[in-house]
């Protein structure tokens, strides 16, 4: 699906499509938000929820490597 119309839908349905056709990434916290970063298709996708809620906020994309600089600081390299 291109971002632009998976932009159009609503974020239930954004959600679902991520989940189900997506690629995990990585996972951050934000205050009382969970936000999970996944590779759909051509671009990303950001879902932010509230995991005492049990509440979808919304889902964020970007089509540029700039979503990667939230998530830098999880990353953890050993030698």
């Amino acid at each position: 699906m291109l971002e632009e119309i998976f932009n159009l839908q609503s974020k239930e349905e954004q959600a679902a499509y991520t989940w189900e056709f997506g690629t995990f990434l990585s996972s951050r916290r934000m205050g009382k938000h969970v936000i999970n970063l996944y590779h759909v298709d051509d671009f990303f996708a950001e879902i932010w929820y509230a995991p005492k809620k049990k509440r979808l906020y919304g889902v964020k994309t970007f089509s540029t490597h700039r979503c990667f600089d939230p998530y830098l600081d999880e990353i953890k390299i050993a030698f």
